[in-house]
């Protein structure tokens, strides 16, 4: 498992869960975790059937043509995700 930070947070954003916690959950699956890439998730410009989502996507998974396993996690405002979202997105898992 590799973690890449692409850059740092402000003092009002947090991400959905920590580098420790997806340890131990996919400590067995080999996989780039990526943390901030982009701040706001998009779906890819060639899907044709893009559903509508409501809401703050935490988290997204993709995997690419050469078997990589993409771990993406986006920034959060913490008015937005508060401790106990977070808590409850990492108990859900465990």
């Amino acid at each position: 498992m590799k973690f890449k930070y692409f850059r740092n947070l402000n003092k009002h954003e947090r991400y959905s869960t920590t580098k420790r916690q997806l340890k131990s959950v996919f400590s067995n699956i080999e996989m780039d975790v990526l943390f901030g890439l982009v701040r706001k998730f998009e779906f890819d410009s060639r899907c044709p059937n893009k559903p509508n989502i409501a809401g703050n996507v935490v988290a997204s998974i993709s995997y690419s043509r050469d078997r990589t396993i993409y771990f993406s996690l986006y920034p959060l405002l913490i008015s937005d995700f508060p401790n106990r979202a977070s808590d409850d997105f990492n108990k859900k898992y465990y």
